[in-house]
């Protein structure tokens, strides 16, 4: 709630976040930024365990998101 209220254009609704169901995480080491080839390398292996990177936290996204990946389910 309070993240919501400072940072409201960063931070989901209160309740609304994937994050707290454990079906979304956000990641670094490399992953935090397009281009690398942490990032790269999820693209390509994070899909064969159910995981993905969202279109709208792609770089043409419309809230682009390097670090942010979603859980699909396998």
């Amino acid at each position: 709630v309070e993240l919501a209220a400072r940072k409201p254009a960063l931070a989901a609704r209160p309740g609304t976040s994937d994050h707290g169901w454990g079906t979304a995480l956000d990641l670094c080491g490399g992953a935090e930024s397009f281009g690398t080839a942490q990032h790269a390398w999820l693209a390509a292996h994070a899909p064969l365990t159910g995981w993905f990177h969202p279109s709208w936290a792609a770089a043409t996204g419309t809230k682009p998101e390097p670090w942010h990946w979603a859980f699909g389910g396998r």
